[in-house]
């Protein structure tokens, strides 16, 4: 399949839904649609859903990982800060 295809998970309002098994996340084949021209009702998108009017490519799909691992990061720094306050209470 082709990553330039006009389908709902090549787009980049499209949010993938996840699932927990056996304690891992787990993508499924449906999302939603974060554009705010679309209309409610068509909200709700499957993966290989043929792209709306509203389509645009997906940016930086190659930077997302680098760019969830350094908000881990910074998250994991404030939550040890939080918890040396929390201790000297």
């Amino acid at each position: 399949m082709n990553d330039k295809e006009k389908i709902c998970k090549n787009c980049n309002y499209f949010s993938r839904h996840y699932f927990i098994f056996h304690d891992y996340l787990r993508p499924t084949e449906s999302g939603h649609c974060l554009n705010t021209k679309t209309h409610y009702t068509k909200t709700h998108r499957k993966s290989s859903t043929p792209a709306c009017e509203n389509w645009q490519p997906a940016e930086n799909n190659a930077e997302q990982p680098e760019r969830i691992e350094k908000t881990i990061r910074n998250m994991a720094k404030h939550l040890s800060q939080i918890l040396l306050i929390l201790k000297s209470e």
